[in-house]
């Protein structure tokens, strides 16, 4: 079951609760400031469908000026151990809670590492919890994939398929029209992308360039969201949010 932790809601499937997430029930916490929205068209189809089942919301992402703060905050107090709701308070943003903990998260990466045996030993069971709830983020969502494009490989299939290392979360047999982009690949990411994310976002962007290069255009989701032009410059490789595209996934379904 998905939760709604807002309005104390359960739901069976992942869309269903994004689909709730956008509707006019659901209490939104996020700042109507940070993000833009547009329509794009939906896939082809050899039927007429309902407008309302042929288009995709296209989110934007935050804007830098509304991240560059935060971050500068986070990195400026991150040996006095913040939380939350110290940054917050510090900056007086209205970016959503989660995303500020994702900030700071790349703020406290900066951090000399802790090579004791009681550091080593509290930084692996950190990286093992993470892991373990990026990887059941990770397969909720190739699993929706798959109940729509059910000839997809996930990254096991293309494991035992081909010999290459290049492996993304979703590889499509062939060029698919995806979330209003034409893709052959996609990859999820169980975090907020962000352009000063320290050591992290080199990788993701040379992982991009890579999956471009062997397979063709893709996209890359972000569970939390990312800044405005994030991955710009590399061509083929699209940016999205997990709300959007699993809504547009739960439209698909009823086409």
């Amino acid at each position: 079951m998905h939760q709604c932790q807002q309005c104390q809601r359960s739901f069976r499937q992942l869309s269903s609760l994004r689909q709730h997430e956008s509707s006019k029930g659901h209490r939104s916490s996020a700042s109507a400031s940070a993000v833009v929205v547009h329509s794009i068209a939906g896939p082809m189809t050899t039927t007429p469908a309902e407008p309302n089942t042929t288009v995709a919301a296209r989110y934007h992402g935050i804007p830098a000026s509304q991240i560059k703060p935060v971050f500068k905050a986070a990195c400026a107090s991150r040996h006095a151990g913040p939380d939350v709701a110290d940054i917050i308070k510090a900056t007086q943003t209205t970016l959503p809670p989660a995303i500020v903990s994702a900030i700071l998260d790349g703020a406290l990466r900066l951090l000399p590492v802790d090579a004791s045996a009681e550091g080593k030993k509290v930084r692996r069971e950190e990286q093992q919890a993470r892991a373990r709830r990026a990887q059941h983020a990770e397969d909720e969502f190739v699993a929706a994939i798959r109940r729509f494009q059910p000839a997809m490989l996930d990254e096991a299939q293309q494991r035992r398929r081909a010999a290459s290392v290049a492996t993304p979360d979703v590889l499509f047999p062939e060029p698919t029209e995806f979330a209003g982009e034409t893709c052959r690949w996609v990859e999820y990411k169980d975090m907020f992308g962000f352009k000063a994310n320290p050591f992290v976002q080199a990788k993701i962007r040379e992982q991009c360039r890579r999956y471009a290069s062997l397979f063709g255009p893709g996209m890359i989701v972000y569970r939390l969201g990312f800044e405005t032009g994030l991955l710009g410059g590399i061509e083929g490789v699209h940016v999205a949010r997990e709300r959007e595209v699993c809504l547009w996934i739960g439209r698909q379904r009823c086409i």
